[in-house]
Order: C-alpha cells, then structure tokens, then sequence
C-alpha cells in the first residue's frame, strides 16, 4: 500500500477545520497536484532551460461568446515550468508538438467544438519567443494526415500562453480521440542558440495523453513522449457549447492522519477536482472508517471553476477499533445540491489507531534524491544544510541519497525507483503523503520541510526504537550495531529494520549549478556562483543493509512493553568513520513507511551489548528481566539511555530495577552495555 501524493505542493502545514463550518483550501491550482521536479539528464535526447519560466500569465481568453454560450478550458498540464531543446535538431527542421483528447473525454465532451488552441510560447535565454509563426493542426491518428490546420500567430513573449482561435469549429463527436497541436519549423539552433522549443510544467507523469513530440533523432522523423521525464507539455484546448458536463467532481486525493488514538476525534485532508464547467461551491462528502459510512456537507470558501483542484482539511471521524494500516475510503456524492456524475470515484487511505494514551516519540527521517549532474540539486544541497542546523536533537535524520555521481551505491537504487519521480526531490519517513520537490525560494523550501517535520512528529508511533553502534576492532573497520524497540500494543503487523550508514564532509565534488542568475532568493551561494561549483557534501549514504529491510529482523507478532533486539555487522570499508553515523530505520512491512528510526554516532568499544566488563575490574554489569545486575563492589553506577539521558543512580546496590530497554552503565571505571528484558 502507498499513500497518494496530496501533500506533494503545500507550502504550509494542513489547515483543519470542523466539519460544520467552511473548510480553508491548502492550495488550488491547474491539474497536478505534484511540485516540478524535472528529472534533469535523464533522456539525453533534450537538454533543460538553466532557469524557471518566472511570471505566467493565463492564457489568452478566446474571443467573447453570447452569454448563453459556455466554455472552458481543456488541460493535462499544471503551470509552465521549464522549457526543453533538441540536442539532434538544426535549423530547418520540423517539429511537432500535441495533447490528445482521448476516447474516454471525447465521449464526455460529445456535442461540442474545439474553439481555439492555447500554446505556451518557446523561449530563448533572453525571455523572447524566437518563434512567431506556427500551424496549428487536429488529428484523430498521429500517423495520418491532420483533418484540419491553420496557420496562426504567437506572442513575443517566452513562456506566456498565446491562443489561435480556430477560424472553423471542430466538432467532438465522441467517436475518435483528437490530437491539437502545432508545427514549426526551427529557425534558430537548440542548445547552441540557447533556444528552447517545447514547454513544460515539469510535473512527470504516465499519462501519454499530456503530450506528444515530432522530431527528427538519428536522422529519421517519428512520434515520441518525454512526459515521464519532464510532464506536460503546455498546450491547451478551449471547448465551447452547450453541452458541457456539470456537476462532475472526482476526487484527487485522500490523507487520513498517520496515526490517531482509540475515542479520539482526528483530522484528514483531501483533494478534489471541478471536471464541470460549472463553479462548485459545495459538496456533500461520505467517508467511511471502521465499517461505516457517514456524510457531511461542506461549503467552499472559494468556488471551483473548470479543471481547478482544491486541497481541504476537516475533522470528525472518530476511529474505535484499534490496529495498524485501518482503512478509510472517501467520495463526492453531491455537488452544489445535485448528485455527482462521479460519485463512483473514491479516494482511500489507511492509519494506525493506538489505544488510547499509548504510543511513542516519533523521529522523522528525511531521504533525499540528488546529483552532482542535476542542476538544480543545489535546491536540495541547500535545504538539506539547513536541516542539519536546525534540528540538532536527532528528531529529525537527514540521508542523501546519490544517483548517477561519484557517490551513488547500487543498494540504495531501488528507493529511488520507488520513491522518486525526478531530481531534486525527498520524502519524508518514506511516505508519498510526506514527498515533495523543490520551489525557488528557500523560505518556502523550509516552510514545507518543517511542517513535515510537525505533522509526522505530532502522530504517535506504534514502536520505540533504540541504538547503539561499537567499533569491533581497533582497526575500526567493523561495527556491532543493535538496535532495540518496544511497542505500544499487540500486533501481527511486519516490521523490519534498514540499517544505514552515512558520512560527512565527503568530497569536494563538482555540483552542476543551474541556478547561476535566478531569481531564487535564499541560494545566492549559487545564483551568484558558475555553472560549476565544487561542494563538500553531507549525510551521504555509503551503506544499507536492505532498500526494503532486512526480513526476520523483527518477529512475525510482537506484544506490546516486551523489547525486541536486532544485531547487526556494520563494514565501515571505505568510509572516515569520525564522519559517520549510524541510522536504524523500523520499516512497517504491510506500507514500507518508517514507523521509527534512531541515529547515533559510532562509539568505541566494549565487551557486547548484554554486559560488558572493564579491564583489570572485577565488576561484571549485565541485564536480566526488569534489572540492571551488578556483580561485585563498586561505588558509584550512573544509567544512561543510549540518547544520552540519566535514568537511575546506584551507590553498591546490586541491582537496579528498570523497565525494559537498551542502557549505558557506568559504574566507577567499568563501561557496560546491556539489555534489560
């Protein structure tokens, strides 16, 4: 199971309101509900503008229209973002660029006209569109002839919508897909020219239908799609008539609270998209948990038009059945009073309910996809610094995961491909609720990591996790690393630990920097620097043990107050290890998520985690069932946690009662480790 990807474009924590009263909008945009992250370098056929395409306005509206004449705006893309270029394309080529109305929309438009055709304007490095004259075309077959064109003309300005409004109507009969593009021909180079053809809203997706290219690479023409890469391309389509749907809302989203308490009240967030030309002002909601299903009325503060998402937060359920990965389903059954066409849309999440005043502390872990080749990674490099200074008490575990550079392990791939669509790009404690990719102001930046940071850290966790990491050998090219947990409640629920190491103050490397003259407030170290930057990099992941973790490292149903041990052989090959730590992350098996996760630094070393003693003592500490055991004379004994905190002190007692867990004793000059059961 994988939660949507709702959160991925909020700038600020969820606003919740009741259920009673108008809900506050988190954000409403175009389409996509997903931050840009262009996935830079990865099809080596295009190269990306080295910037943003800053102001953009809305498209051009189409001529007026009798007021009894409606229309509205077809689109799969979100705001242009970036522009791409031809690396294979010269001067005198032909490309071609189109979205396509499927079956299934053409069905739902039937009845209508295609009335214009909205293009967002190439661009050179200078801003300025180099292309002014374009034909636009309509097909039903990529492959065949279009049915209809015309030549039309684009505005000046780069990265701005341009219309060309059709001087006859198509009709959409609901039989075929349509195709509606552009073509030109190149009258500037690509790359050498700083000319950048085709716009995007740097959102990837696997949708096809968001855009199609015609270009020429090894020196043949053909049809292909760079939209798993790069997103959307920016054109739109303008659909005039009568027949319009109304009161069709679908839901886009759904992100019940991580974790709630048994009788307790709990909030959740939710997405919808208008897909009717007429404005939404209220729904009526049905959500379902613990088997039953309950409606709710809620009035927008704003009205929905046409293709616009709107991202809300309410409260109201109360969940009474405890357990891990719970379901809840949620659906839109009326719009604006009337029954909604897209009832049978529903939206579902899971959560963790915990008896009630059980639960732990939870840490949050913060993986991040970069590269030295991606060049708007100093985004990423430079949040990732912040966080390292900000949040200092160990809450907050920070791991950069390289791809494609002198840093990358072929362990920590597979995260990638499951996790990441671009670069770059993190998520936090491995949920798709908690990812996001990165805007251009550093405040907004930190704004959205911190109230990651609050939401995870407000949720209780199932289970607490315990570290510690001892060198083996005076080589300190081995570690023992075991890491402990106790849980809140039973459950037959899988859990499994990834250890992972990683070190500080690696390289210099050479970063690509992209950011060279952007306006991005916050990172002047680089929008004043070169294209090239060498870099000291931190928190750079050297090992794991297992992308999905180690299975048998936790045993198949636990019970709730025992402590569940987990050793582990640490190689440090390679590494500083004054530079490294050591991360255990408590994966649940059933989501993949991390329910918990400790770092610590690597210590030297003892006699073994169950007991330890010093050399020349005749001391022995060890750990029994609910006491830590002296054998033999000592004076003084302080009982640490392994984070450091006090517990318990002895003065020549020969045990101490203790509730289960891993601690460090000192007792006059013995140094011991051990596990209380």
């Amino acid at each position: 199971m994988k939660k949507t990807l709702l959160y991925l474009a909020l700038a600020a924590a969820p606003l919740m309101a009741s259920a009673l009263t108008p809900v506050v909008p988190v954000v409403k945009h175009q389409q996509a509900m997903k931050s840009p992250v262009v996935m830079t370098g990865s099809d080596d056929r295009f190269s990306v503008m080295p910037g943003f395409i800053n102001a953009v306005p809305a498209a051009t509206p189409a001529p007026a229209l009798r007021a009894d004449v409606k229309s509205m705006t077809f689109a799969l893309c979100s705001s242009p973002y970036t522009a791409l270029s031809f690396k294979s394309q010269t001067v005198g080529d032909v490309v071609k660029q189109c979205v396509e109305l499927d079956l299934a929309n053409a069905k739902k438009f039937a009845g209508n006209q295609i009335t214009a055709i909205n293009i967002a304007n190439p661009m050179n490095n200078s801003g300025t569109n180099p292309i002014r004259n374009v034909t636009v075309f309509l097909t039903h077959d990529l492959e065949a002839e279009p049915f209809y064109t015309q030549d039309g003309t684009l505005g000046s300005k780069g990265g701005e919508y341009s219309t060309v409004t059709l001087d006859t109507p198509c009709d959409i009969k609901g039989d075929k897909p349509i195709y509606f593009g552009y073509t030109i021909t190149l009258t500037q180079a690509c790359v050498s020219g700083g000319v950048y053809y085709v716009v995007v809203d740097g959102v990837p997706t696997d949708n096809y239908s968001a855009g199609w290219l015609y270009f020429k690479a090894d020196g043949k023409y053909a049809w292909d799609s760079a939209v798993e890469y790069y997103g959307g391309l920016c054109i739109t389509a303008t659909i005039t008539g009568d027949k319009l749907p109304e009161n069709e809302v679908k839901m886009a989203g759904l992100d019940a609270p991580v974790s709630t308490a048994a009788g307790e009240e709990f909030s959740y967030v939710f997405g919808v998209q208008n897909e009717g030309v007429n404005e939404v002002s209220n729904l009526e909601l049905e959500y379902t948990i613990d088997g039953e299903s309950k409606t709710v009325s809620v009035n927008l503060p704003e009205a929905l038009a046409y293709g616009e998402t709107g991202i809300y937060g309410l409260s109201g359920p109360v969940a009474t059945k405890t357990g891990m990965n719970l379901p809840m389903s949620l659906r839109v059954t009326k719009v604006n009073g009337n029954d909604n066409k897209l009832a049978s849309v529903t939206s579902s999440d899971y959560y963790n309910c915990l008896p009630a005043g059980k639960g732990f502390m939870r840490n949050v872990v913060i993986e991040e996809g970069t590269g030295t080749w991606c060049q708007y990674c100093p985004l990423g490099y430079t949040l990732m610094e912040y966080a390292r200074e900000a949040y200092t008490d160990g809450s907050l575990i920070p791991i950069a995961i390289h791809n494609q550079d002198e840093m990358a392990i072929a362990d920590y791939q597979a995260v990638i491909q499951a996790y990441f669509s671009g670069f770059p790009q993190y998520i936090a404690n491995r949920d798709l609720a908690f990812a996001n990719g990165f805007g251009r102001s550093l405040e907004q930046n930190k704004a959205i990591l911190q109230s990651f940071y609050t939401e995870l850290r407000s949720y209780k966790s199932v289970a607490d996790v315990e570290l510690e990491a001892v060198y083996t050998d005076a080589t300190k090219t081995m570690a023992k690393v075991t890491a402990s947990t106790q849980f809140a409640m039973d459950t037959d629920n899988p859990f499994r630990y990834v250890i992972v190491l990683t070190e500080d103050n690696v390289g210099p490397y050479r970063q690509t920097n992209g950011l060279v003259g952007q306006d991005c407030p916050g990172y002047e170290q680089f929008t004043r620097g070169s294209q090239y930057v060498n870099l000291v990099f931190n928190d750079v992941a050297r090992s794991i043990s297992a992308a999905g973790g180690v299975q048998g490292s936790v045993p198949t149903g636990v019970s709730a107050g025992q402590t569940y041990t987990y050793d582990y052989n640490l190689s440090l090959s390679g590494v500083k290890t004054e530079n490294c730590h050591v991360i255990a992350m408590l994966l649940n098996g059933e989501t993949g998520e991390v329910e918990n996760a400790k770092m610590v630094k690597l210590t030297e070393g003892g006699a073994g985690v169950e007991s330890a003693v010093a050399d020349g003592s005749a001391l022995t500490v060890s750990g029994t069932t609910g006491a830590v055991v002296f054998n033999g004379e000592y004076t003084t004994a302080n009982i640490y946690t392994t984070a450091g905190a006090l517990v318990a002190t002895a003065a020549g007692e020969s045990s101490v009662a203790l509730p289960a867990g891993l601690y460090l004793v000192k007792a006059d000059q013995t140094v011991a480790k051990v596990v209380v059961k």
